[in-house]
């Protein structure tokens, strides 16, 4: 087989049970008294009587053996749902195999789409001097078709969409790159591209904002608890404003989505490294720069794969 048309079906199987994952649930047994029971009740009632009252036996035998055999067609149809949602369930990937795959995806759809359309040359750019930051979507956002949230064992909670942001230090200027991610569909949508030189760049922020991004799950009352109005809350934004005003803004957390852990990404290192580059050009300071000890996305595919 074509090794292009073997990774199309493995990425719709994959497709398939991520999909899995966030919607079928636990299988449960149908009500008895469903149409399909009553059927099936009646039919074998029916066959019973036949039996015992009626004196041709001919006739008796294909009569109950018809009634018994509806019944039998009853009952499957009736435990059928439960038997395919059963079977669903049981192929859902864990938890462990769902972060594992949404590292792998975001390298192969949006690190590489961030390469092509920042032109960076990937074999010059140092490990410490690119990051990728994901971070949960669920707002409403324009072209995500699935947008839910599913809790996992560790409290934390895995997410359907994902708002990537990519950034890049090269010799000269930073790059940035950002998109709408539907994993469940492997599709990005608004797509934006910056990019500032070092020399224009007049300030570096990291601080906390607010975010008034109302979840999706969120439902508005009468009766609305003042205290909770919906609202995403505080996050962690890292601002780069260059001489005209411009802004390259990176939400690197938010605290109140409880993202996994696994993907999770600190920009402390990064935010160092940046101002030990900016002194360095304008005022000939140097230091020593240390490697981020944060795991980056590349390092804990690397761990997961072992």
């Amino acid at each position: 087989m074509d090794e292009n048309k073997k990774e199309e079906i493995d990425i719709e199987k994959r497709q398939f049970l991520k999909k899995n994952f966030f919607f079928v649930n636990n299988a449960k047994l149908p009500s008895w008294w469903g149409r399909y029971m009553q059927l099936a009740y009646v039919s074998v009632a029916t066959g019973v009587f036949l039996i015992i009252y009626l004196n041709t036996v001919l006739v008796t035998i294909i009569s109950s053996s018809l009634c018994m055999l509806i019944g039998i067609w009853a009952t499957y149809k009736w435990l059928k749902p439960y038997l395919d949602q059963k079977t669903k369930y049981s192929e859902r990937p864990n938890e462990v195999q769902m972060e594992a795959w949404l590292i792998q995806e975001i390298k192969a759809d949006a690190k590489t789409k961030a390469i092509e359309m920042l032109s960076l040359n990937k074999n010059k750019i140092k490990a410490e001097n690119f990051i990728i930051i994901p971070i949960p979507i669920y707002w409403q956002e324009d072209g995500i078709e699935h947008i839910v949230r599913l809790q996992a064992s560790g409290g934390y909670y895995l997410y359907s969409s994902y708002k990537i942001q990519i950034l890049a230090l090269t010799d000269n200027y930073v790059s940035a790159y950002t998109c709408s991610y539907d994993w469940l569909n492997n599709q990005l949508y608004s797509e934006t591209t910056d990019e500032f030189f070092y020399d224009d760049i007049s300030s570096i922020r990291n601080r906390l904002e607010h975010l008034e991004f109302i979840r999706i799950d969120h439902k508005k009352s009468e009766e609305e608890d003042e205290e909770d109005k919906g609202e995403i809350g505080e996050a962690r934004v890292f601002r780069l404003k260059n001489m005209s005003g411009e802004t390259i803004a990176i939400t690197t957390e938010i605290e109140s989505l409880e993202a996994s852990p696994q993907i999770s990404q600190k920009l402390d290192k990064l935010v160092q490294v940046l101002r030990i580059t900016l002194r360095n050009r304008r005022y000939g300071e140097t230091f020593e720069v240390i490697r981020p000890q944060e795991e980056k996305l590349d390092d804990k595919e690397e761990k997961q794969e072992e």
